[in-house]
């Protein structure tokens, strides 16, 4: 049960540091990827777009650590 509890706990410190540096390269990358052009605002700021990819990281980061 230890080893589980232990891979939650680095997943949700993953996720949180993932959430910062992937908002971060998203809005810095925005002007140059006409993908990202179309897909997210240019007035959004990045804690507005913080809040979705920290979500999909707790998820996706607490799962692989399990």
């Amino acid at each position: 049960m230890e080893e589980v509890f232990a891979g939650f706990v680095s997943g949700y410190i993953m996720a949180l540091i993932f959430t910062g540096l992937a908002a971060l390269m998203i809005v810095q990358a925005r002007s140059r990827i006409p993908y990202l052009v179309k897909a997210i605002a240019p007035n959004i700021s990045v804690v507005a777009l913080a809040v979705p990819i920290s979500l999909i990281a707790f998820l996706v980061w607490t799962a692989i650590g399990m």
